[in-house]
């Protein structure tokens, strides 16, 4: 799913990402964000509830991002209202251009908390780019819609590469 999410985010190129402000959820590695920098993001934010996660993702930020680029960081966050609005007061609430992430919709039990998150997060002008992996026949189309729809959300699927990977 990160592979899509990175494949579909170079297709758009620097036109969709320069001068952007750019967040990752569920970073893990940071890909999303290692990327959104490599195409002129202004700032590009990997976070991820796992804080053992934070130093591998701050490490592969720090060894492949392009120097001379945008600010890019690496932070805890918890998907709840509160440890979101912290997060944005924390980052002066300028809003997201974009929010990314890779496989973060598979677990439904999580979505009531993603979507709290996103829409914490989230400005009319924000769009958000999900990779998933299609793990069972229709699932992108499925659950992908019941949790956008769910949050208030509209969604589109826009990609669906021969990985079986989708972004939408």
């Amino acid at each position: 799913a990160a592979l899509a999410l990175s494949t579909y985010m170079d297709q758009l190129g620097t036109s969709a990402f320069q001068g952007k402000r750019v967040l990752e959820l569920g970073a893990g590695c940071g890909l999303g964000a290692l990327v959104a920098h490599s195409l002129g993001a202004s700032r590009a934010v990997a976070t991820d509830g796992n804080a053992d996660l934070l130093p591998n993702a701050l490490a592969n930020l720090k060894a492949n991002a392009l120097k001379g680029g945008g600010s890019f960081d690496v932070k805890a966050l918890p998907w709840d209202a509160g440890a979101a609005k912290r997060f944005e007061e924390e980052e002066g609430n300028f809003g997201w251009d974009w929010i990314v992430g890779s496989d973060i919709t598979y677990n439904s039990a999580a979505w009531s908390s993603l979507g709290t998150a996103l829409k914490t997060l989230t400005s009319k002008s924000t769009r958000i780019l999900i990779g998933m992996t299609d793990r069972y026949p229709g699932e992108a189309q499925s659950s992908t819609r019941v949790f956008f729809e769910g949050a208030g959300f509209s969604w589109q699927e826009v990609s669906a590469l021969d990985i079986g990977d989708s972004v939408v």
